[in-house]
């Protein structure tokens, strides 16, 4: 059998954490043999006595694969599943943790990352068994949990290692236009320019409401090359949080050579 697929999850996604029993099933047809995904939210009686000890009133799942009847526990790699999740009060996204617990109700933490704007928890496993969503007071850092960016500047903006964002520029005499496709759970974009000179010196054009999806940049020379990029913003209490951005959009105008994308 084939190495498994690193995107079990989002096939029979979202979880429901609503309801206390949610068995689902996805049923794929591989080497004619049928592998089914099952996804059941555990109760008391689901689970031995030490494995309720372990997870207690926290949230736990039963993830299963079988083929052809058979159970496989081994992924024969690292794959990640994901889930939704609204934290509780008190709690920070970054002590979220998800934990794997055996039979025996020892708990093994799992490479977790939570996203507070989708409010959606990832981690990454080699098997499938029972794994529950824990927090960890001693995995929380104050005042890092949601980081203002209001004041970062547009070279700094820049370099944010974030989720991309379509985006495209069209020249004009002496304009620019740039446009985006708009980004779900954006309060608002920031659009950067800068020359093509092979520096990061990006000022900002303009911040632009959700509800808009382009932007232009006038008065400009038409003998110059320009690059832009489009960031998209979340505001999550009050904080200014960047969650997509576009890359850098070349636009040479109608008197200048061609522009330079390697700059």
């Amino acid at each position: 059998m084939r190495k498994a697929s690193r995107s079990y999850l989002p096939m029979v996604h979202p979880l429901n954490l609503t309801k206390k029993s949610v068995v689902q099933k996805k049923t794929a047809q591989t080497n004619q043999t049928d592998i089914t995904i099952s996804i059941k939210r555990t109760t008391d009686s689901a689970l031995n006595a030490l494995q309720q000890q372990a997870v207690g009133s926290r949230p736990a799942w039963d993830i299963k694969l079988t083929s052809g009847g058979k159970n496989i526990s081994d992924m024969g790699g690292v794959i990640t599943l994901h889930t939704p999740y609204e934290l509780r009060s008190g709690e920070q996204s970054n002590g979220i943790v998800v934990y794997y617990v055996d039979e025996n109700g020892n708990r093994e933490s799992c490479e977790t990352s939570y996203d507070p704007v989708k409010k959606l928890i990832s981690w990454k496993t080699s098997h499938l068994s029972v794994y529950m969503i824990g927090y960890d007071e001693n995995r929380v850092t104050p005042d890092t949990d949601t980081e203002d960016q209001s004041a970062l500047n547009g070279s700094q903006v820049s370099k944010l290692k974030l989720p991309i964002l379509l985006a495209t520029g069209k020249g004009g005499n002496r304009k620019i236009t740039i446009s985006w496709r708009s980004y779900e759970d954006a309060d608002g974009y920031d659009c950067y320019w800068s020359y093509c000179d092979g520096k990061r010196s990006y000022k900002k054009l303009a911040t632009i409401k959700a509800a808009k999806d382009r932007v232009t940049s006038r008065r400009l020379a038409n003998n110059r090359r320009y690059k832009y990029f489009v960031a998209a913003y979340k505001l999550i209490d009050g904080k200014k949080v960047y969650i997509a951005k576009s890359n850098t959009l070349h636009v040479a105008l109608k008197d200048a050579k061609a522009t330079n994308a390697k700059k």
